[in-house]
């Protein structure tokens, strides 16, 4: 596959826009649309409840459940919809070896709608908030189909010839060929962990509370969902560092093999769950699972890409773009990674420092989506104005990671002494300094990742508003492919 490099605007990357692969990039557009709305709408409503866990203005909030409301409709945008969403716009750029995007042009609208109806729940007072791990849920039948749409147009969309084993990659721009198995990884994991969602519906004891029932519900499957995040960010990582100049990143042979044995533990998800979804066998697997059996391969994915970035910086292969989204991006993305698994080793389940470990693991996700989308929104035409824009956008993704990091240490900080998580507004209480001071440098951090996510949809969107203009004229101006 040719990366093509444009020199209209010096040093700024602009993928070339083959004329066969148009259907794949229109298909992805839509769902990078879905994705984006996604991520905006998490964002507004990410205000209520970081009010609603900091010091003095959380007592604006007299009511816990509207906090635990609007959080519940943010936790599954910005790590349900925006996640997979993402995924399939980048799934969709491998081109199949029969085009038929009939039904799935619809798909797109599907998810919409689904995110639209579990959104609108939010508005009603009446609903009960289960703030249940990985998926917390309005207990409303309403709510619930909504996910349901979101998860079958999701589903449908990925399963498809385009990522069956034996089919022969054609990555569209800008994907590369190396990213192919990590996508198909991810998709194989959505399936395990729906398989893992169904088995223990059919075993959870019907008379539980709504609260123990969908944790119960959500346990195992959402462990499981965490392989394919973790494999569809690996597989922007490799696209990140060839969109970055990064010429020998990782044999596909061997990227195929690394994935596969990502994902092999996420395969016993369906049998822990059929021997009883609430039993403790099955709950200390799943914790077991995602503490020792991630880890491993993707240490070994950022060692081997470490490696490969020192040896292409010292050849002088990312001469002039060494502050590009793309490289920017990958950087601040392993950064968090590392972070993350310092923060889950000092986990303390009930306390703050269970979100301040996933808080900065998910953010590590999403500096590599952002970064993504701007690849994506140029595949499709869209385009930087110059050195300024893309320098901006370096310093957005910058923004977001320092933003997020800081949120949670200060969660760390207040789990230190035993802060409760999922408590918010007047019911939140604070014992200690460590506290009072945790939770201030968390509404700090939080803030300060918003902002980083309003400058990235500013800037994404003014990029795709600017797909079909030409580039102003330059003097000398040419462009020449490459590997």
């Amino acid at each position: 596959m040719s990366l093509h490099k444009s020199t209209d605007l010096p040093r700024v990357y602009a993928p070339a826009l083959p004329n066969d692969s148009r259907p794949e990039q229109a298909l992805s557009a839509r769902w990078l649309l879905v994705a984006l709305v996604a991520i905006g709408l998490a964002g507004v409503f990410s205000l209520i409840p970081l009010i609603g866990r900091t010091p003095i203005i959380n007592e604006w909030i007299t009511d816990p459940l509207f906090a635990r409301r609007w959080l519940v409709v943010h936790v599954n945008l910005a790590l349900i919809v925006w996640f997979y969403a993402f995924l399939a716009a980048v799934a969709v750029l491998i081109a199949p070896r029969r085009r038929t995007f009939g039904y799935q042009r619809v798909l797109p609208h599907l998810a919409l709608l689904g995110v639209a109806t579990f959104t609108v729940m939010g508005l009603f007072p009446t609903v009960e908030p289960v703030l249940a791990n990985y998926i917390p849920v309005l207990d409303h039948p309403v709510f619930l189909l909504g996910l349901v749409l979101f998860a079958v147009a999701v589903s449908a969309s990925l399963l498809t010839g385009r990522l069956l084993p034996g089919a022969r990659p054609a990555p569209v721009a800008p994907l590369v060929p190396a990213a192919v198995p990590g996508l198909r990884v991810a998709a194989v994991a959505i399936v395990l962990a729906l398989i893992t969602f169904t088995v223990s519906f059919a075993t959870i004891p019907r008379y539980l509370p709504a609260s123990a029932y969908y944790e119960v519900l959500f346990w195992g499957g959402g462990h499981v969902l965490q392989f394919a995040n973790i494999a569809t960010m690996v597989a922007l990582w490799l696209v990140l560092l060839r969109a970055a100049g990064l010429k020998r990143l990782i044999a596909p042979r061997l990227a195929a093999v690394l994935f596969a044995l990502m994902i092999l533990p996420a395969f016993l998800g369906p049998y822990f769950a059929s021997i009883g979804a609430s039993t403790n066998e099955s709950r200390a697997w799943f914790v077991f699972m995602m503490r020792w059996c991630m880890f491993p391969v993707l240490s070994l994915f950022m060692l081997i890409l470490l490696v490969q970035l020192g040896i292409g910086w010292r050849r002088g292969e990312l001469f002039g773009r060494r502050f590009s989204p793309a490289l920017v991006g990958f950087v601040v993305s392993v950064v968090m990674t590392l972070i993350g698994f310092a923060l889950g080793a000092m986990a303390q389940l009930g306390t703050t420092l269970v979100p301040a470990h996933y808080h900065v693991s998910i953010g590590a996700v999403t500096v590599a989506f952002m970064a993504g989308s701007y690849l994506l929104v140029q595949a499709y035409g869209g385009r930087f104005t110059g050195l300024g824009e893309q320098r901006m956008a370096s310093r957005q993704l910058l923004y977001f990671g320092v933003g997020q990091v800081i949120f949670a240490l200060g969660l760390a900080l207040a789990g230190t002494t035993g802060m409760q998580r999922k408590v918010y507004g007047s019911e939140q209480v604070t014992r200690t300094t460590e506290e009072l001071v945790g939770l201030a440098v968390m509404g700090f951090g939080g803030l300060f990742a918003i902002s980083g996510g309003v400058l990235f949809l500013w800037i994404v969107i003014s990029m795709w508003l600017r797909r079909g203009r030409p580039h102003p004229p330059r003097a000398g101006a040419h462009s020449k492919g490459g590997e």
